[in-house]
């Protein structure tokens, strides 16, 4: 059961990353990262239901290792959004009080 959830994340990493290769803004690229994100998970959710975890442990195994890699991955790039949404235009004081870092991957070393 586990291969079917590892092949699905590993579609969405591939997806993640062409965004990234094929994408500048930094802006876009968080958006469209977020909705690949989103879909991956309600594509988890949507398999799920037509396969009920049979077993405790299969159950255990899903909420303590495949789902948070998904939910992992919807949050950082919503982060990533937010940061970059609020960050100051620009003008005379442009980016006071923010050090000069170009992407979230320069503040937190990436995912």
């Amino acid at each position: 059961m586990s291969e079917i959830y590892n092949h699905l994340y590993e579609d969405l990493e591939d997806k993640l990353r062409m965004i990234d290769l094929e994408e500048d803004n930094i802006l876009k690229k968080s958006e469209q990262s977020f909705q690949t994100a989103l879909q991956a998970i309600n594509q988890l959710r949507d398999d799920l239901k037509g396969d009920r975890l049979r077993l405790q442990s299969d159950e255990i195994s899903f909420f303590k290792e495949i789902k948070p890699k998904f939910v992992s991955k919807l949050i950082y790039h919503l982060s990533v959004f937010n940061i970059e949404t609020n960050k100051p235009n620009g003008g005379i004081n442009r980016g006071k009080g923010f050090k000069n870092y170009s992407t979230f991957d320069e503040i937190y070393g990436g995912e």
